[in-house]
């Protein structure tokens, strides 16, 4: 028996945090959890002593693309559950496997198997083809057999493939999410699609101004760098006020569709050009990852933003404001919003970014406790986790501890003093020490995601 006395406890669910309370674990699961005089310690317990803490529900991540050195930077920054939403099939079946069987120290995984992507794949080494609405069912029966938890599409499928995927995902019990470009929010939407991951890729189409609106294969023919400096122009004359946004946020709480915002990424590009160069690369979180994580991450940023000019960065900020401001309208609308990070792409550290864009939410008008909520209660029923996401009795003992009150300052979540996963406390030095010098990294190439 664990008992951890006198933390304050934010339950998960966005109502106030609980001070001075007692949580108590046995096993993997949470014994009880109260006010410190209704809940006695009993005699043997080891005890965690949480004065000036607050004790609230391990995290989860709903958009990561998975690799071995992933798993310890995720556990020691407080990420017990991830979902994730595009990968080798083979792979991330048997980490989830291995996970499960408590073979694999690593957080709790669900996850979409490979992007389900149209010709040609945008990223073949983690995608399965799909150019023949005829084989959209097989496809999604394929997956379902092999026991994904939910189905991905990627930006290059096209909309009369969606339809026939997303319908047999759905007599399957299967919930699909895209990442949205030549099939657009609209059309995929009212073809079933049960979440959009990504706010600047998922509503681009919908909400720039006709005029500035790039098609998805300009990709190809403009070049990364000189796309995304348009992409970003388009959403900085965003106006979340005016009728073509309005009529998305509406369609979006008609459907009671989610999203995954993933607002910290593409925050990084725009914040590229107002720090010295070297900067990203000398963050202390950076420095923690294993050499073969982040000696991408240089070049690709270079593909986003290589030539971008002073101007391009000047805009890409006021465009990032407009992201905000168009996420806080959805949330406000009663839209349901996860945290989510798209780690480990681009300066995005495992783990750390989740921080990160629990702050970039904040910055979206949500309160701090509404954030805390789309990291932990929120995902955990779209997941279908009955038992995760939650500090109440019954549940499983995934948990983290940190100094001051989350629900005031978001920033408090960084300030970590214990993580447990399954009831059992992890050693976060321990953990640091392995990310930094773990020599197996399966899955490199999978970086640019």
């Amino acid at each position: 028996m664990l008992a951890i006395v006198g933390a304050a406890v934010f339950d998960g669910t966005g109502a106030a945090a609980v001070p001075d309370a007692t949580v108590l674990v046995e096993g993997e699961r949470i014994a009880a959890v109260g006010p410190r005089a209704q809940v006695a310690v009993p005699e043997g317990a080891a005890v965690i002593d949480g004065a000036g803490q607050t004790v609230l529900p391990g995290l989860i991540d709903m958009h990561v693309h998975l690799r071995p050195s992933l798993f310890p930077l995720l556990l020691a920054w407080g990420v017990t559950t991830v979902k994730d939403v595009g990968n080798r099939l083979d792979r991330v079946l048997g980490w989830r496997a291995a996970e499960r069987a408590g073979e694999l120290q690593a957080p709790r995984i669900y996850c979409c198997g490979p992007l389900v992507d149209g010709s040609p794949p945008f990223w073949p080494d983690a995608a399965h083809e799909l150019a023949d609405p005829a084989q959209a069912p097989a496809v999604a029966d394929m997956l379902a057999d092999r026991g994904v938890d939910a189905l991905k599409t990627y930006m290059m499928l096209t909309e009369d493939c969606m339809a026939p995927l997303v319908r047999r995902g759905r007599e399957r019990g299967l919930t699909t999410s895209a990442h949205l470009g030549r099939v657009t929010a609209r059309p995929a939407i009212e073809l079933g699609l049960a979440g959009i991951e990504h706010t600047p890729q998922g509503f681009y189409a919908e909400v720039v101004p006709d005029e500035l609106v790039m098609h998805a294969d300009e990709r190809r023919r403009r070049g990364l760098s000189r796309f995304w400096a348009g992409f970003m122009a388009g959403w900085a004359a965003v106006d979340p006020d005016q009728p073509k946004a309005r009529a998305m946020i509406d369609l979006m709480v008609e459907r009671g569709v989610y999203l995954n915002p993933t607002l910290h990424v593409v925050d990084r590009f725009a914040l590229a050009g107002r720090v010295e160069p070297g900067a990203f690369e000398a963050e202390p979180e950076v420095r923690q990852c294993a050499p073969a994580l982040r000696q991408g991450w240089p070049d690709q940023l270079a593909m986003f933003t290589g030539a971008w000019t002073p101007e391009d960065y000047a805009v890409a900020g006021r465009a990032m404001e407009r992201v905000r401001a168009f996420t806080g309208a959805l949330y406000r609308a009663g839209v349901r919003l996860h945290a989510a990070t798209d780690t480990p792409v681009t300066y995005v550290v495992p783990g750390h970014s989740l921080h990160r864009e629990l702050e970039q939410m904040v910055a979206c008008g949500l309160t701090p406790a509404e954030v805390l909520a789309a990291a932990t209660s929120v995902p955990a029923a779209t997941l279908g986790a009955d038992d995760l996401g939650r500090v109440a009795a019954g549940h499983r003992a995934d948990l983290l501890i940190v100094a001051g009150d989350p629900t005031a300052d978001i920033t408090a979540t960084r300030r970590i003093t214990h993580v447990l996963k399954s009831g059992q406390p992890l050693d976060r030095a321990a953990l640091f020490a392995r990310a930094a010098v773990d020599p197996s990294d399966e899955g490199a190439d999978l970086v640019r995601r």
